[in-house]
């Protein structure tokens, strides 16, 4: 059997262990003040807005950029190094805009570097009823999508499901933020839809995982797994909209892409070329 040598406990040598109890004692009021404040900050921030700020993929709530609007004059907001990367898909014929930036919160003293966000001309809300969406909207959308996911972060509202919302901060969320089964589909399309209940739950929170919690980017991923012009289809951007075949179409393929960045991350963290 291996013997095991004695190592000192992590955090036995930190300044705070060398404390008296006394001054542990002060330091333990001086946090429990700070996170006092930092809650009474976001239940500020949360007030600035409205159910409709707010949208529900898989368990989560995220601010959206109208909210984020609201938000970040409270927490003096400033933005830095906004760059603008522009891409052409030949095999869709999609233009997708990323927009990475800085953000800096001049009343937390806090920064976030390199948010990052896209947005697609061939996104519905975007184009309307036109084919292709305008770029300058496709532009405005992606700097919008980033600028509310560095106020959400700053803010340290992130990762919040809707019922932590309310609890914590007295935002209740009505039923339009949350997705849910469509209202008037057949009974056929309904039974199917529930037949593949279990599928679904399997692919928000796959692509919850591969998307970083990004409700836009994970829509993006689901959208461009399922879209097929030879037939005209547009694909799914919500789980919820895919019925048993578009279930198991879709989440053979999804695992494929966990799988691959499960790899990329083991590479990241163990520092392999």
């Amino acid at each position: 059997m291996e013997d095991f040598k004695e190592s000192p406990i992590v955090g036995a040598d930190t300044a705070l262990a060398k404390k008296s109890g006394d001054e542990i004692d002060l330091a333990i009021k001086r946090m429990e003040k700070l996170a006092e404040g930092m809650s009474r900050f976001r239940t500020a921030f949360v007030s600035q807005t409205v159910p409709s700020d707010w949208a529900v993929f898989g368990k989560q709530a995220y601010l959206e950029g109208d909210g984020a609007m609201r938000v970040a004059p409270l927490l003096g907001l400033d933005v830095s190094n906004v760059q603008k990367t522009k891409e052409y898909d030949e095999k869709t014929e999609v233009t997708s805009i990323t927009v990475t930036l800085d953000a800096y919160s001049r009343t937390l003293d806090l920064r976030l570097e390199a948010v990052s966000r896209s947005a697609k001309d061939d996104e519905d809300y975007l184009k309307g009823k036109k084919p292709k969406a305008d770029i300058e909207d496709v532009r405005s959308a992606a700097y919008t999508r980033a600028l509310a996911t560095a106020v959400q972060k700053l803010a340290g509202l992130g990762g919040l499901t809707p019922e932590e919302l309310t609890s914590r901060y007295g935002m209740k969320l009505s039923g339009d933020q949350k997705v849910e089964f469509r209202t008037g589909a057949s009974d056929a399309k309904k039974a199917d839809r529930e037949a593949g209940a279990a599928g679904v739950t399997e692919i928000q929170k796959i692509l919850f995982k591969i998307s970083n919690g990004e409700s836009d980017v994970a829509a993006d991923i689901l959208q461009g797994l399922t879209v097929n012009k030879e037939k005209g289809w547009a694909g799914k951007r919500n789980p919820l909209d895919l019925t048993e075949k578009g279930v198991a179409f879709v989440l053979p393929k999804l695992k494929q892409k966990e799988k691959e960045f499960d790899e990329a991350l083991a590479k990241m963290e163990g520092g392999v070329e």
